[in-house]
């Protein structure tokens, strides 16, 4: 019950003429195309592709009792000899999947091969093969959706057998960044603090840029990339709202999306505690930035950049500073981590930081709905300039009536 084409003759469609017997190379492409046609057959239960035999069994022999001139069922060949059911993509995926990988150096996991799939599915969509076969059903509702039609090979039904089964086969090993603990991250801050006082030049002004953006990430729940949307031009205009004596003193950190954010400017504001309970402060850090970005005389584009003063930053460069840190905080204080913890394993900017920072919110019991506050932005900077789906309350609360609210989310860490 699954397409299929024997191995001589995949590899016949695929090289238009026979193996040869003295090849190596001849000989791994037909091990591959073994792998895979024994992936897509695996596609489904035994039970039932044996119930699926019976019932065609059962319907030749009624076809029999009827004398029908032949059973009711469509011819399965021949295919033509072409690669029509997407092999060549399948053989490229089994392939690659016996390279090393990151998560683990034997071999790459399947969230990795399968972007071979979609890369040649946007390679078909511009090829003559689409712009002479394709089509596309629309509706006339109001609807944005609409289904396209296409022929592309690694859309077949074998394809999807295929895939199917070989990701049942390898499984998966998800490999998620550790949570970075509040004890961990004042040790950092500290850390950050020591180095910021001793260095000078190009290395002062990177560790008071890393000292920030950690900040900000942890006590506003960021994940990897977003913190760099940081906007310096925002931040200078901003950076003298919330200088206040009471409770409510805060600093306002805002990211640049391709939306309208609040009060139609193109910023999303995030209000932060100027310092919270514990004794982060992400204002001391923000005009600290602000200071020596200045002196550069630096005073448009990303609050984070690099060489170009004008390009953002990029992430490998502040999770190089950030491994350093962590490595030194763990001589100094080897009780904050675990025996066995390997930094560069175990870290990453990409989700310590925001896993840090929900776990913590979870343990101090602040409120779902200051969470959900405060990670909402990431629902608008999803829409791209539409209206985002967020509940209708939301779209009308001013973000300076909505202060205290945001601040709940971070003041006790």
């Amino acid at each position: 019950m699954c397409p299929f084409q024997c191995d001589l003759c995949v590899f016949r469609n695929l090289q238009r003429r026979d193996p040869k017997e003295d090849s190596e190379t001849d000989k791994l492409l037909l091990a591959t195309i073994r792998r895979v046609n024994l992936d897509a057959l695996w596609a489904r239960e035994p039970k039932t592709v044996s119930d699926n035999l019976l019932k065609i069994v059962e319907s030749v022999r009624l076809a029999g009792e009827l004398n029908l001139r032949q059973p009711p069922f469509s011819p399965i060949g021949p295919y033509p000899v072409e690669d029509a059911f997407g092999y060549g993509t399948a053989l490229l995926m089994v392939r690659s999947s016996l390279e090393p990988g990151r998560t683990d150096k034997r071999y790459k996991q399947f969230g990795t091969i399968r972007r071979l799939r979609s890369a040649a599915m946007n390679q078909w969509g511009v090829s003559v093969l689409a712009a002479s076969h394709g089509a596309a059903l629309i509706s006339d509702s109001k609807a944005k959706s609409t289904t396209v039609v296409s022929s592309c090979p690694t859309q077949s039904e074998w394809f999807k057998r295929f895939a199917g089964a070989c990701k049942d086969r390898m499984g998966g090993k998800s490999k998620q960044d550790k949570a970075i603990s509040r004890e961990i991250m004042h040790a950092v801050m500290d850390e950050c603090e020591r180095r910021a006082q001793e260095l000078r030049g190009d290395d002062q002004i990177l560790i008071i840029s890393v000292a920030t953006y950690l900040v900000v990430g942890f006590c506003a729940s960021l994940r990897g990339p977003e913190g760099f949307m940081m906007c310096l031009a925002g931040l200078r205009k901003n950076l003298d709202y919330g200088r206040t004596n009471d409770n409510n003193a805060h600093v306002v950190v805002p990211l640049l999306g391709r939306f309208k954010g609040e009060q139609g400017e193109r910023h999303h504001l995030l209000p932060l505690p100027a310092v919270t309970k514990t004794g982060f402060s992400p204002r001391k850090w923000l005009e600290l930035l602000v200071h020596v970005r200045g002196l550069k005389g630096i005073t448009n584009g990303p609050a984070f950049c690099g060489e170009g003063n004008m390009e953002v930053a990029r992430m490998r460069d502040y999770e190089e500073v950030f491994f350093d840190l962590l490595e030194t905080v763990k001589e100094d204080q080897p009780d904050l981590f675990d025996k066995d913890c390997d930094i560069r394993d175990w870290y990453g900017l990409f989700r310590s930081l925001r896993r840090g920072s929900h776990s913590l919110a979870v343990t101090l019991k602040v409120p779902l709905a200051s969470r959900n506050l405060m990670n909402r932005w990431s629902k608008v900077e999803r829409a791209k300039g539409g209206q985002p789906s967020l509940p209708m309350n939301e779209h009308y609360t001013d973000i300076s009536l909505s202060v205290p609210a945001y601040l709940d989310y971070c003041r006790n860490f």
